[in-house]
């Protein structure tokens, strides 16, 4: 039986036809009489006659009801249902809370994801019909190209698996060949090279594959060690190091093995690495200030050059469990848990600590939230179908929609940078 890696996954969780518009036939009008002589008892015996067939009709009408016409809508609009697609031109449905942020703020709107109108994807970007989620419509999302990763233990044990996105549920396994547990993809800057952590060897160590899963290497022997993270020039990876009494501290260490150092010490945990864009800031979790539930923390950022000068982001969301970079920089991404009894929730914050803003709407446990390069879409786990799966939303919150419809748990996704 494989290995299973400490535990810093959620727990999971028209009413009645109208009456005809035209006149109803008339009886037809009486004939006129000619040369005939007009003479009184003529004109009674006419009016009676009028007046007879007045009632008679007005009766035949009182007693049949008025005649039912067909009601044809100018337009067909179809009823969208699930795994249905809406033609853009055919209808326009406002956004509702299952799949729209409807109090963003304002200072948070972000990059949308651009509509599908017909026009040939470019070299850079690819158009994708992703099914929507139960109770909205499909949409058509223009997805930049690259694969992406992600850990599911579907086999049985956890393995790191790649995938276009336009055909999410047809993965390849990268690790079927490795006997323990494999978590935490992290792509390199050019997209050809894959960190991960696996207890392969009997403790989780950082490992460094090709794209295509060959050329496993190992970087590190000293384990339990998880979470790597490239620094975006490609020269070091950032991972979370587990010492004796089950903290952990953050180190960096070269892709060829060499150049370990320590960038974040504390009695307390300090995990879930992410480098700025510049590399020079360090984005981490810890429950330092002791606040956050068992294997969660504070969102922190510190210069990544010391090992000290660190400072608390997210003042009011403790049970942090993982955090990103905006490819901007000018937004972190993380999922939180302000209630401890209540989910696991997505929020965005500036790396100053204004603007906190929650994307989730639903009650189901969302997480391990991930910017796609361009920084239009976010990858994120949420386990509102039951089990947890992939799903895609706008940089606002908006048109959240699934990529995976897999059983077991589908965690960690990362998208593969553009070459």
């Amino acid at each position: 039986m494989s290995r299973q890696m400490p535990d810093d996954t959620p727990t999971i969780l028209v009413g009645r036809g109208g009456q005809a518009t035209g006149p109803a036939s008339a009886p037809p009008p009486a004939q006129r009489g000619g040369r005939t002589p007009i003479i009184a008892g003529g004109i009674a015996g006419c009016l009676l006659i009028v007046l007879l067939l007045a009632c008679g009709g007005a009766a035949f009408y009182f007693l049949a009801g008025p005649g039912k016409a067909s009601l044809q809508p100018t337009a067909s609009r179809p009823i969208p249902t699930p795994g249905s697609t809406l033609s853009a031109t055919s209808t326009t449905r406002a956004a509702t809370p299952a799949t729209a942020a409807a109090t963003k703020s304002a200072t948070h709107a972000g990059p949308t994801a651009a509509a599908a109108t017909g026009t040939p994807a470019t070299a850079a970007a690819t158009a994708a019909t992703v099914t929507a989620a139960p109770g909205s419509p499909t949409a058509t999302v223009t997805l930049p190209a690259g694969l992406l990763a992600f850990a599911s233990d579907r086999s049985g044990k956890y393995d790191i698996y790649v995938t276009d996105p336009k055909t999410p549920d047809s993965p390849k396994d990268l690790t079927a060949d490795s006997t323990g547990a494999n978590r935490h993809p992290a792509w390199a800057p050019d997209g050809q090279q894959i960190a991960f952590a696996s207890d392969r060897s009997g403790k989780f160590e950082i490992y460094v594959m090709k794209a295509d899963g060959s050329g496993v290497r190992q970087l590190t022997n000293d384990g339990p060690n998880t979470q790597p993270a490239w620094s975006h020039d490609g020269s070091t990876i950032a991972y979370a190091h587990q010492i004796a009494d089950g903290t952990r501290d953050i180190y960096v260490i070269k892709p060829d093995g060499t150049g370990l150092r320590l960038v974040a010490n504390d009695p307390h945990d300090d995990f879930g690495p992410q480098l700025s864009r510049d590399d020079a800031q360090l984005a981490f979790l810890s429950n330092r200030d002791s606040k956050s539930l068992p294997g969660t923390g504070e969102l922190y950022l510190k210069p990544t050059a010391s090992a000290g000068g660190a400072r608390r982001v997210t003042p009011n969301v403790e049970n942090a469990l993982s955090v990103d970079y905006s490819p901007d920089g000018q937004w972190l991404i993380f999922a939180g848990k302000p209630d401890p009894q209540g989910s696991f929730q997505i929020f965005t914050i500036h790396p100053g600590g204004a603007g906190l803003t929650p994307l989730s709407h639903v009650a189901a446990n969302e997480s391990y939230p991930a910017y796609v390069p361009g920084g239009a879409l976010i990858v994120f786990v949420s386990a509102r179908g039951g089990n947890n799966n992939l799903f895609i939303m706008n940089a606002d919150g908006s048109n959240q929609q699934p990529l995976t419809h897999a059983s077991g748990d589908n965690i960690d996704p990362a998208w593969q940078p553009a070459p």
